[in-house]
């Protein structure tokens, strides 16, 4: 009986060994089934939100207004062919191209690509006009001097006390994110101890409406009245046309609401003969208005199970790609 009772324990004893050894096994096989499938779907999303990027290009490319660029383009605003876009065969994924407009302080997600040339080139701006642009946005507090902090990034500064100080990059930004360096720098200088937070927060106030990539005109049939105003205000040679410049944005919002779009800039005309100051503003924002674009940012998200792959490029008309990020 202790025979058979201790052959009765080996076996039990072996099979609970068998069984933790299955369990363990079972344990690290679905983990590289996990792997496996998250690696796939990573791949796969990739893909998928390259492939979307491919489908803006192939829009841009394709538009035939070539002359003039509308809100009413393919590529701009297109819900049905940009929102949960599906490629080939594929069922289980799908690529979304998606940029917000904010309005009047409210938010709408719009399925498309924004152009460059509705934002304003921060390039071009001088140390007053930066300083406008940072008072609009709400950045008061410090808008002079962090204004003559970026104008001596971008452009140097003419002080021999300052030059050669490793800070000044003196040259243009190649991209909008390099602000951060200048903004951070800033910051820190200040005595800032949470600078780099501070220089993003700042950053997030006013990277969507700023480029570096056009020649500084704005595309007066996709410029937002908020940009069309801060520009309009960074153009201003006093007080009197900085008051005018208010009247001017309505006005021409008015008139491209009434239109639809304009295919030339000589359509664009404003009756101020009765204002001097409005007229002389109007006209000098006249000379840095367009019709066309040559810039188009695209933001797309590719999703395959539970994984995402946000990119943002910047492509121009060709599909010549600029500007590649991945997140």
């Amino acid at each position: 009986m202790r025979k058979k009772a201790s052959i009765l324990m080996i076996c039990l004893w072996i099979l609970a060994i068998l069984v933790i050894f299955a369990v363990g096994l079972a344990h690290r096989a679905s983990l590289k089934v996990r792997i496996v499938r998250y690696q796939r779907n990573r791949l796969k999303a990739q893909l998928l939100a390259q492939a979307g990027i491919d489908k803006v290009i192939e829009a841009v490319m394709s538009d035939k207004t070539v002359n003039y660029d509308t809100l009413q383009d393919g590529w701009a605003d297109n819900e049905a062919q940009f929102k949960a876009s599906k490629c080939g065969s594929e069922k289980d994924g799908y690529a979304t191209i998606y940029y917000t407009q904010t309005e009047d302080s409210r938010s709408k997600i719009i399925y498309g690509a924004s152009d460059e040339e509705r934002r304003i080139n921060i390039n071009t701006l001088t140390q007053e006009q930066l300083e406008q642009l940072f008072v609009d946005k709400g950045v008061s507090a410090d808008a002079t001097a962090l204004a003559f902090a970026v104008a001596q990034w971008i452009h140097g500064s003419s002080d021999a006390s300052a030059a050669g100080k490793s800070f000044l990059k003196a040259e243009p930004l190649k991209t909008i994110q390099e602000l951060l360096l200048a903004l951070e720098y800033f910051y820190k200088q200040k005595g800032n101890s949470d600078y780099q937070k501070k220089a993003f927060e700042t950053y997030g106030v006013i990277c969507e409406i700023l480029t570096v990539c056009t020649n500084g005109n704005l595309n007066i049939n996709t410029v937002s009245k908020e940009v069309l105003g801060i520009f309009t205000r960074c153009l201003a040679q006093n007080n009197e046309e900085k008051n005018a410049a208010g009247k001017i944005t309505d006005m021409l919002i008015a008139l491209r609401e009434e239109k639809k779009f304009f295919t030339q800039l000589s359509e664009v005309n404003l009756d101020l003969a009765s204002d001097s100051t409005a007229l002389t503003l109007f006209n000098t924002l006249k000379g840095h208005l367009t019709v066309k674009s040559s810039y188009f940012r695209i933001n797309v998200e590719g999703y395959a199970g539970n994984t995402t792959k946000k990119i943002t490029a910047i492509c121009d008309r060709k599909g010549i790609i600029s500007y590649w990020h991945e997140n």
